[in-house]
């Protein structure tokens, strides 16, 4: 972070470790400041205990809750209401939630929430796996994407560039997207991801932030201090 000029990181549990927080707790109670721990809920989505997991939410300093939206039944448990708990719980704390899903099936199911939950911060997680070809996407898909953009409570998450690019570093073929998503839901709804540590062995720490801090031209310098963290300080303030 000091190697990078990072002043604060948000920093999500990892699924395979949901309800062991200790490591993230010590790390931010060490560094004053510098570490917003955020809950996981467990990878497979159907192991949840969605009122054991609204009981959590804001304890011991945990500042919002991540879902998979993987596993079976995953599509099907997000279209019904048993999570609606955690739903009720963070948008009474004021703390988001963290959806992620490679599944473009996804994307009018977090309509559905947004609407039911007009007060719960929502983050897709690494922009929606819009265009990523592996898992289904489209330019298709990344329309009906953009139409989610309509619902002042969703925020994007531009992340994982190397999954989604078919070009080598920087990956300039997402630059179009990026410009797309910055035009429909506006850079005070965008917000940065490393996804660091995962796979540091693929791509460095440096290039997952000058993709964007180096490599493409925001509309405007404005749009740059918000996706590149005033976003996140807007969602977790101090």
């Amino acid at each position: 972070m000091e190697r990078h000029d990072i002043a604060r990181a948000i920093v999500v549990q990892s699924p395979w470790w949901p309800h062991d927080d200790r490591y993230l707790l010590e790390s931010a109670a060490a560094y004053p400041g510098k570490f917003t721990p955020v809950a996981c809920l467990p990878l497979i989505l159907r192991e949840a205990d969605p009122a054991a997991e609204a009981h959590r939410v804001g304890m011991n300093g945990m500042q919002g809750v991540r879902v998979h939206v993987t596993g079976p039944d995953a599509i099907s448990i997000l279209a019904g209401d048993s999570l609606d708990p955690i739903y009720r719980a963070l948008s009474a704390s004021g703390l988001p939630i963290l959806m992620l899903s490679r599944d473009g099936r996804a994307h009018d199911l977090y309509a559905g929430v947004a609407e039911r939950f007009p007060d719960l911060k929502i983050v897709v997680e690494h922009m929606g796996f819009t265009v990523t070809a592996p898992f289904g996407g489209t330019p298709e898909t990344a329309d009906n994407f953009m139409r989610l953009a309509r619902l002042p409570n969703i925020h994007v998450k531009l992340a994982v560039h190397h999954q989604h690019t078919q070009e080598a570093y920087p990956w300039r073929d997402l630059h179009a997207l990026q410009h797309c998503f910055i035009a429909e839901f506006g850079a005070r709804r965008l917000l940065w991801g490393s996804n660091w540590p995962m796979r540091p062995d693929e791509v460095s720490f440096a290039e997952r932030i000058e993709v964007l801090s180096k490599h493409f031209d925001f509309p405007t310098e404005d749009d740059r201090a918000w996706v590149m963290g005033g976003t996140a300080e807007s969602l977790w303030p101090l």
